[in-house]
């Protein structure tokens, strides 16, 4: 179900999160990829300022993106989403906990497939970033009891 207006939480009030709400809002996830793939330079940074249910609801428009033929030789949406797990998972755990298989997943592709992306700096940074958050997911599900 496409997040409501009561989902987003009043968002509008900020500058960051009046822009993610006036790009995502009302989106399908077809139109909210098609977005990512058409100006991923622009949309990708509104993640940041999504609340959790819209977050919820477009990060599955950002993975299938991002696991799709469509991303090829796209640095920028691929390293924006590695930033932004790193950043959640240090402080909105809660939030990608529940769908840490498929995130795991696409952070996985990423880091394996570096030259899809066309990252032309050091080979294997992506496999840096991600060991780096796999390990860090460990500790949070470690420390998140039984």
């Amino acid at each position: 179900m496409i997040p409501t207006k009561q989902h987003w939480e009043k968002a509008w009030m900020g500058q960051d999160e009046a822009n993610a709400f006036d790009h995502f809002h009302g989106k399908t996830l077809e139109e909210a990829e098609d977005m990512i793939h058409d100006h991923s330079e622009y949309y990708c940074e509104d993640f940041w300022w999504m609340p959790e249910i819209p977050f919820r609801f477009y990060c599955s428009a950002f993975k299938k993106y991002l696991t799709s033929p469509r991303s090829k030789d796209n640095c920028y949406a691929a390293n924006s989403f590695i930033v932004l797990i790193e950043h959640l998972l240090e402080y909105k755990y809660d939030w990608i906990e529940d769908s840490w298989q498929s995130i795991a997943y696409v952070l996985n592709r990423l880091a394996d497939h570096q030259d899809f992306y066309n990252y032309l700096t050091k080979p294997g940074k992506f496999r840096k970033s991600v060991d780096r958050i796999m390990a860090r997911q460990a500790i949070k599900k470690g420390s998140a009891g039984p």
